[in-house]
């Protein structure tokens, strides 16, 4: 018998239906689990230890924003706009690389 309309290996149920809020602390949840077993490699816990991250400070989305800005600032040396967009609010051609190719003769 194959899987239930409410519940396969594609359609979540308890996921898929839950509030913005409710998505929102699953996300963070899922993403300090990341950074948890991301932190037991030597490069990453260095690099986490460096920006101050931890599960912990991943406590809101907010703070990611500001984390990614001030990484981003830090490593660039220009300040870049970011912006935390839902999950299917990025325009699908700006979600999309783009192929540019160098044609000047030198």
């Amino acid at each position: 018998m194959g899987p239930s309309a409410t519940s396969s290996r594609f359609w979540q149920r308890e996921l898929e239906t839950i509030s913005r809020q409710e998505l929102t602390a699953h996300q963070l949840r899922r993403l300090g689990s990341t950074v948890e077993r991301a932190a037991s490699a030597p490069f990453y816990f260095k690099r986490f230890k460096e920006a101050s991250v931890t599960a912990e400070t991943m406590s809101s989305l907010d703070e990611v924003r500001r984390k990614i800005l001030r990484e981003l600032t830090n490593e660039l040396l220009v300040t870049p706009a970011v912006e935390l967009l839902e999950q299917g609010k990025l325009a699908p051609v700006e979600g999309k690389a783009r192929r540019v190719l160098d044609q000047r003769e030198i």
